[in-house]
């Protein structure tokens, strides 16, 4: 017998439910989400925070898991890169050498900072008038008056310490702290020798600190200079002289054969001496002198080179000479050459300085010219025999100068500086003092005389009137005014 069953079933009303999906930086909440389950993860873009660098997210689900889900990141903080810099030096034995201690910065408010000077066994920073370390801070620090104190450890280990009295912060993300004249001993040997800065803390502003990593150098130690023909530690015209008599046979006692051969070829030529020259051209004019192991004879009085006064209008070019006075003979010169502010030297047809060697004082002897950073020009005047200049007196270089666009008015001053003087027999004079001249500027060519027609008056700068236009009385030596324009009695 067939018997009937039912069947029944239950269908039970799924809820959808929301999840949380939270994101979390450095332990805080960021953003929060809700997705139901297997809704597709779009992952939350990377936050940005200053220079900070981001972790990046903790592993983010591609689809939503069925319950809340959290997601991590951390910043780390961005220390700026901040460096002290000392670059290696090519040194002599028995010298006293400069060398800088500089910072590469991206902080802006550095105010202060201290470190520790390792300098190589027998090496030390020398003495200062004072006694005290020769040591000089750059103009980097925003306060005019930074304080500095340096504390002599022994074996040649420093301590230092700078602050801004101020709160004065370090200007510039580079270049030079300071500067100091560093002691080479005399018996060291030839060869590397290796020195530190650390132990280095630099200071914010806000008070906060950063150590810095520590900084070798190396000191390169020689037993002579390359281009010191003459061995008297300097680069200089003497030295060119020097090579021209090794060349010509007729070398002294002093030459140095391995320093004059300064483009290391194993052949002392021409060639060197114009390395030399390039040499000189290339100084810089505030360099710290070597110590001379040599003494320079003491030039005659009244010897050097010099320039006289003279006047020159708005939109004129005129020449100028360079003399020389000498009571000896010289064959070779060198000096640096500055013009009042207002003034250049004109530029020939080919862009170079329109400056000349008198032909009537010398026979084969070449002229270089150096526009230094400093706005002064640097003359090298050489003789590859050797020749000596001719007569006692007069132009010895013929310059073109011209006003610049910004026409200065009144008397402005000149200078020669660095002047070395050099003989045949290589015996070299300097340390001659400053020569000075005056340029007048927009003011006629000066005159012995003053005559008028008897129609103008004639006044001193003051505007008081000195001579009336009937009188016949001379004037003194001086400037004046006629008819709105300055002259001058000589």
């Amino acid at each position: 017998m067939e018997q009937d069953i039912d069947y029944w079933s239950v269908f039970t009303l799924a809820v959808m439910e929301e999840h949380s999906l939270k994101y979390y930086v450095d332990g805080e909440e960021y953003k929060s989400y809700n997705h139901y389950y297997r809704d597709p993860i779009i992952p939350e873009p990377a936050p940005q925070r200053g220079k900070d660098i981001f972790s990046g997210w903790s592993e983010i689900p591609a689809y939503m898991p069925d319950c809340d889900y959290n997601v991590y990141g951390t910043f780390t903080k961005y220390e700026e890169v901040n460096q002290i810099i000392v670059d290696n030096a090519d040194v002599f034995c028995g010298t006293t050498e400069n060398i800088e201690i500089g910072l590469q910065n991206e902080s802006t408010d550095l105010t202060a900072y201290q470190f520790e000077l390792s300098l190589p066994a027998g090496f030390d920073i020398a003495k200062n008038k004072k006694g005290k370390p020769d040591v000089k801070l750059s103009d980097r620090y925003e306060d005019d008056n930074p304080s500095l104190s340096i504390e002599e450890l022994g074996n040649g280990k420093y301590r230092f310490v700078c602050i801004s009295m101020t709160n004065g912060v370090i200007e510039g993300t580079e270049g030079p702290l300071m500067s100091m004249n560093i002691q080479v001993p005399s018996d060291v040997t030839e060869g590397s020798y290796t020195g530190k800065v650390e132990n280095i803390v630099m200071t914010h502003a806000d008070e906060t600190k950063q150590k810095l990593d520590p900084v070798s150098f190396t000191f390169n130690v020689s037993t002579y200079i390359k281009g010191d023909a003459n061995s008297d530690l300097e680069i200089d015209v003497a030295d060119v002289v020097a090579i021209v008599n090794y060349i010509l046979e007729r070398p002294s006692e002093n030459f140095d054969a391995k320093a004059a051969d300064v483009d290391e070829d194993g052949e002392i030529d021409v060639a060197d001496a114009v390395k030399v020259v390039n040499m000189i051209l290339a100084q810089v004019s505030n360099s710290t002198p070597r110590k001379q192991l040599r003494t320079v004879t003491q030039a005659p009085t009244g010897d050097g080179l010099y320039v006289e006064d003279f006047s020159i209008k708005e939109g004129e070019k005129m020449q100028i000479s360079l003399k020389l006075k000498n009571a000896i003979d010289y064959c070779s010169f060198q000096c640096d050459l500055f013009l009042p502010e207002g003034l250049t030297i004109a530029l020939n047809k080919k862009g170079k300085p329109d400056v000349k060697l008198d032909e009537d004082r010398m026979d084969d002897h070449s002229l270089s010219v150096e526009h230094a950073a400093n706005g002064s020009y640097r003359l090298v005047c050489t003789s590859l025999s050797n020749a000596k200049f001719y007569e006692n007196d007069g132009p010895i270089v013929n310059i073109m100068v011209e006003p610049i666009a910004d026409f200065p008015s009144g008397t402005q001053e000149g200078r020669i500086e660095n002047t070395v003087l050099v003989e045949p027999n290589e015996t070299k004079h300097k340390d001659f003092e400053t020569s000075t001249f005056k340029v007048s500027f927009g003011i006629p060519t000066h005159v012995d005389t003053v005559k008028t027609n008897g129609t103008y008056d004639i006044y001193n700068l003051q505007g008081i009137k000195v001579r009336s236009n009937d009188s016949s009385t001379v004037l003194p030596k001086g400037m004046y005014i006629m008819n709105g324009e300055k002259f001058y009695v000589k």
